[in-house]
């Protein structure tokens, strides 16, 4: 419904690694736009930091449906052929952000926890680097925390039985096996 509010256009072919030809299909797209709004996972914000980068007077907001984080860094990438390239830009970094549950309640089990996987993976790699001032430190650690936080979540008993099968097959290889695999 959003494509038919007055002066809104919707780019709707966001792809994972924002291949050249797609970064240059929205900029076609662009026309008048003041403001670029990026909602989904990492393929849509990935697709609005690097907008952002090739036009910083546009606004940035992000509404992201994963735990990636990476709305929240400076880091962008583009692909051409089979060649990533990446950069910081401070224009990579959305003017605002909002999280929203119900963007993400309905995330399926498999790709949360990937997405989880990839958020943490994220702020080890940049807290690795000692580039961050203290204020970002303290960010990322949160950040971080946040994630440990939200993956302890106790499973599913169902979950629970499966890898307690599949524990007790790597550990006991003459071990029955069950109807959890």
């Amino acid at each position: 419904f959003v494509d038919q509010l007055p002066g809104v256009r919707v780019f709707d072919r966001a792809q994972v690694h924002v291949p050249i030809e797609v970064l240059e299909a929205a900029e076609a797209e662009l026309g008048d736009a003041d403001t670029l709004i990026a909602l989904g996972g990492g393929a849509a914000i990935g697709l609005g930091k690097a907008l952002r980068v090739r036009h910083p007077h546009l606004a940035l907001i992000a509404l992201p449906t994963t735990f990636s984080g990476s709305e929240m860094t400076t880091m962008y990438g583009t692909t051409t052929g089979t060649v990533k390239q990446t950069g910081r830009s401070p224009a990579a970094q959305p003017d605002a952000v909002f999280y929203d549950v119900d963007f993400v309640k309905d995330l399926p089990v498999p790709l949360a926890v990937q997405s989880l996987t990839n958020g943490i993976a994220h702020v080890l790699s940049i807290l690795s680097t000692g580039s961050l001032d203290p204020t970002q430190r303290g960010d990322a650690e949160a950040a971080a925390a946040t994630v440990i936080r939200v993956s302890a979540i106790p499973p599913p008993p169902e979950l629970d039985a499966v890898i307690s099968a599949r524990a007790s097959s790597v550990f006991d290889p003459n071990a029955e096996t069950t109807d959890a695999f």
